[in-house]
Parts: structure tokens; C-alpha cells; sequence
């Protein structure tokens, strides 16, 4: 899927704000919903398919869906220096591999929106928080948000085995 990077980290928690809160940012009905975004979701799909061919498209777009935390800092950064370049900063080498919570605290923020996803969606479930149609939209879309960033949150969780870091 073509990766957006100024709208992925708001993509992944709408599912969950629309489940916990019961509100909706579409005001279209679910058909035409799944019609206008299930084009363009098949569209950016196909795309990457093509401009990846021939690797299996599903591994860089989980690391780029992974790596939204490191775009948003860009980004703002980028925003708050428009006038000014921003100030280069060198990090030293680290001393050997970081430990099970350095590397738990690198991807905290796309565990955060898996756990929240997952609670939502049962949240959702159990209070009905929204409409049949509404609720599966934001299911799938949820699903597919915790997918996206399984990728990362399994490799922080792992200790590589080799220097050229956890397979899979």
C-alpha cells in the first residue's frame, strides 16, 4: 500500500477514536464509504505490488507504517524551523545491542495504538458503540492498523540473533 506519511498516524487511530467515542469522521453511508476508500486502499495496494515486484510488497510497508513515530517528529520539527535550518544533532555509536526495555521503549508508540485498537474494538463490541456497518468498518480498518505495525512491535520484542538484525 502507498504509505502517506503525514496522514498514517491519524489513519491508525481513527478506528479507535471512532469505537471509543461512537462518533464518525464520514458522514456517507457504509456502502459508498467502502466504495470511494476500498478503491483507493486497492489502488496504493496495486501500486506497491508493481513498484515492488518482484519482493512481497507486505514487509516494507509494515516498516514504513512502523516508522510513522519518526515522520511525525520530522515533520514537526520541520514545521517549527521554517525559517531557520534545523540544528544537526550527532548521536554517539550506543556501547552493544539495547536491552528488552530500550528497545520496548523505541516502539511505544506503535504498541500504544495496537493495544488501544484492540481495546476499542472490544470496547466496541461490548457496548455498541456504534452501528452494525460502522462497527465492522472500523473492525477491519482496526485489524488492519494492528497488522501494519505487528511488524516492529515483534522485532523490538526479539533479541537479533546476528549483526544484521531479527529476520521475519
Amino acid at each position: 500500500v502507498i504509505v502517506d506519511y503525514t496522514v498514517m498516524p491519524q489513519d491508525f487511530l481513527v478506528p479507535a477514536w471512532s469505537l471509543l467515542s461512537g462518533l464518525s469522521l464520514v458522514h456517507a453511508s457504509a456502502l459508498s464509504y467502502v466504495l470511494f476508500r476500498g478503491t483507493y486502499f486497492l489502488a496504493g495496494g496495486a501500486a506497491t505490488v508493481v513498484l515492488e515486484h518482484p519482493a512481497d510488497s507486505r514487509k516494507p510497508y509494515q516498516i514504513w507504517a512502523g516508522l510513522f513515530p519518526v515522520y511525525a517528529r520530522a515533520t514537526i520539527r520541520a514545521l517549527r524551523t521554517r525559517s531557520r535550518k534545523p540544528r544537526y544533532v550527532v548521536t554517539g555509536a550506543p556501547e552493544g545491542p539495547p536491552g528488552l526495555g530500550a528497545r520496548l521503549w523505541i516502539v511505544a508508540p506503535q504498541a500504544l495504538v495496537v493495544l488501544l485498537t484492540a481495546f476499542a474494538i472490544v470496547y466496541g463490541a461490548v457496548f455498541h458503540t456504534v452501528s452494525r456497518e460502522l462497527f465492522a468498518i472500523n473492525t477491519l480498518w482496526g485489524v488492519w492498523s494492528m497488522w501494519s505495525l505487528s511488524r516492529v512491535c515483534r522485532a523490538a520484542a526479539y533479541r537479533a540473533r546476528t549483526a544484521g538484525g531479527p529476520r521475519g
